[in-house]
Order: C-alpha cells, then sequence, then structure tokens
C-alpha cells in the first residue's frame, strides 16, 4: 500500500516537472533562434542614386499600370531581368515579363510586390569594385530554415503560407526580389531558388 502511495506521488511530481523541462527547453530553442533575424540595412542610410531609383519604381508602381513603368526600366543600360527561369525572353522589355507573371492581374499584381518589397529594409551585397547590389528584401539571401519571429511576419507579407513553408524546408527565399546597384542602376526584379519541393 505505502509503495502504491509512494508511486502514485512520484507520478504527480514527475509529470509537472517533465512539463517544465520540456517548456524551458523549447523556450530555449525558440530564444536561440531569436538571434538568427536576418541583417537589414536602414533606409537612411541608401546612397543618392539608389534613394531616387527606388523612389521612381514606387511612385510608378502606384498607379497601377505597367506602361509608365517602362519609362523606369529604359534608363538601364541593359534591362532590369525580369526572370531568372530557362524560358526567360530577354528580347523583349521586362514589362511584358511581369505582366505574364502577374497571374490575369494586367500587371497589378507584379506592381503590388514591388511596393511591398521596397518597403522593408533591405541588404548590401558586393558587385564589383566599388559598386554594391542593394537587394529587397534583406532577407532574399539569408539562410530562412529558422527566422526570428519578426522575419517570418515580414516574409509573410510578401508569400503565401504555402509557399512560406516550402521556404522553411529549403531555407531559401523564392518570392520575388529586386536589386539597384549603387549608381542607380535597376539590376532585376525576379524570383531565385525556385525549385520542385516534395509534399
Amino acid at each position: 500500500m505505502k509503495n502504491d502511495i509512494l508511486r502514485s506521488t512520484i507520478k504527480r511530481l514527475f509529470k509537472p516537472s517533465l512539463a517544465v523541462f520540456l517548456l524551458v527547453c523549447s523556450t530555449s530553442t525558440s530564444l536561440a533562434h531569436e538571434f538568427d533575424c536576418a541583417k537589414k540595412g536602414d533606409l537612411a542610410n541608401l546612397p543618392e542614386l539608389v534613394i531616387t531609383t527606388r523612389h521612381d519604381i514606387i511612385e510608378t508602381a502606384q498607379f497601377g499600370n505597367m506602361n509608365p513603368m517602362l519609362e523606369i526600366v529604359d534608363r538601364n543600360e541593359i534591362w532590369p531581368v525580369p526572370d531568372f527561369g530557362p524560358d526567360a525572353n530577354y528580347e523583349n522589355a521586362p514589362i511584358h515579363s511581369w505582366v505574364a507573371q502577374s497571374q490575369q492581374t494586367e500587371g497589378r499584381y507584379i506592381l503590388a510586390q514591388m511596393i511591398e518589397i521596397l518597403s522593408l529594409p533591405y541588404a548590401i551585397k558586393p558587385l564589383t569594385q566599388g559598386v554594391d547590389l542593394y537587394i529587397w528584401p534583406y532577407f532574399a539571401e539569408a539562410d530562412l530554415s529558422y527566422p526570428c519571429t519578426e522575419d517570418m511576419i515580414d516574409l509573410l507579407k510578401i508569400v503565401t503560407p504555402t509557399e512560406y513553408n516550402n521556404i522553411r524546408k529549403t531555407g531559401k527565399y523564392t518570392g520575388y526580389q529586386l536589386a539597384i546597384g549603387t549608381d542607380g542602376t535597376w539590376h532585376y526584379f525576379a524570383r531565385k531558388n525556385l525549385t520542385k519541393i516534395d509534399e
């Protein structure tokens, strides 16, 4: 009888202890990943020419019509890349590709993506001597296997839940990203890292 009471007491004590242990471990793991936030660039520190190009893209996109964007892309010596896929067409102006990718919204989906992406912070990547790429969103080239909470929220602003789950599986961002050079050149607005994910 005494043994039964002892075993019962141990079980009652053990369950809360185990729960506390698991909670602490879970919290510790979560907190560890909270420090894995991708590095962000401050919009106040952008070079003047990058500021101009970013502003012009946002302002033009707000018209809700892709045609005026042709004026922005024509400023480049080479058009910005609209698609990194194997079937990409580089002979026509990129606005045609963006309209084709806009899921029957006459380009408005892509224009909205440009605005949302450029509203997020950026990352910097060296391109050539004296020229950097300013890339939006800031986590475009980060490992997103274990994003911090802030990165999760920013990511879900611009991708669907299904895309989000696939990104978590590979750790690679597959949504649209935009890059502007130090000299104001618009290099691309396209998706990268697109591969088939097994369900």
